[in-house]
């Protein structure tokens, strides 16, 4: 059990609101959140920040599976995983 500040800290700054929500619908075994607010503003998340959208709006929306994908490859972790990997693929279907 950690806190949201130490989570969002392990699962690479993302929006707390996803962590949030990872834990309602029960995705990440372990996510158990023992302090939900976070002290402050997080220094890297307020240096990175970015000023503009790295892409323009997408005009047409996917209307099909697999029509759009975004991919984002994480790693190589200092710490293997339980399930023995290095690196992290995130796959989004639009």
């Amino acid at each position: 059990p950690c806190s949201l500040a130490m989570w969002h800290t392990r699962f690479a700054h993302i929006n707390t609101n996803v962590i949030a929500l990872m834990k309602r619908r029960d995705l990440v075994n372990g996510l158990d959140i023992t302090d939900s607010s976070l002290n402050g503003k997080c220094e890297p998340c307020l240096h990175a920040k970015p000023t503009r959208r790295p892409f323009d709006s997408i005009v047409t929306p996917a209307t099909e599976v697999l029509f759009r994908i975004h991919l984002d490859l994480w790693g190589k972790s200092r710490t293997m995983s339980l399930g023995g990997a290095w690196y992290m693929m995130l796959t989004v279907d639009d």
